[in-house]
């Protein structure tokens, strides 16, 4: 069955947030010439991430974000609000790779983070069956093998005896 295709809708607090953005970028020129080029990462780490909690563009954006605050900090208290000042951050070089390597941090954070879990539940669960495989082994000791359900059952739901199946094997192989 096909479902109809649900666009997304800007929610009157998502507009508010984006004009309050843009208008902040305005004001702040320089800041917003630093963020854009700083933050990149984040924004690459948010449209990838496929996830339904998108916490991959969450986790490179606070590392990116502590990458690019030293520079924001420097050219508002230091150097002013000047957006000659912002290219100079932005145009030397050991600046970006600063700014990137910290979202290359949250990168690698979110990666090492996701493959401990995931080996940490593997491993419970890989012992959870062992554990279920050992109760199954005591219950058929203790109760026979009829409660595995591999026993063979004839139209009424009992069990055949060993006995009627060699019987049943022998009438079918004569047919």
């Amino acid at each position: 069955m096909n479902e109809p295709i649900q666009k997304n809708k800007v929610t009157f607090k998502g507009a508010m947030i984006l004009t309050s953005v843009c208008l902040l970028g305005v004001m702040f020129i320089p800041v917003a010439i630093v963020l854009i080029i700083g933050m990149s990462p984040t924004v690459v780490a948010s449209l990838i991430d496929k996830s339904e909690e998108k916490l991959k563009g969450v986790t490179v954006g606070f590392l990116n974000f502590a990458g690019c605050y030293p520079f924001l900090l420097t050219l508002i208290v230091r150097k002013g609000n000047d957006p000659q000042y912002a290219f100079e951050i932005i145009f030397e070089p050991l600046n970006v790779v600063i700014m990137l390597m910290a979202a290359g941090l949250g990168y690698f954070i979110e990666y090492g983070t996701t493959q401990g879990v995931s080996g940490y539940l593997y491993q419970n669960a890989e012992r959870r069956v062992k554990d279920i495989e050992k109760e199954q082994k005591q219950m058929v000791e203790r109760w026979g093998k009829e409660v595995t359900g591999d026993i063979p059952l004839d139209a009424y739901g009992f069990p055949i005896k060993e006995d009627e199946q060699e019987d049943e094997k022998a009438a079918a192989a004569k047919t």
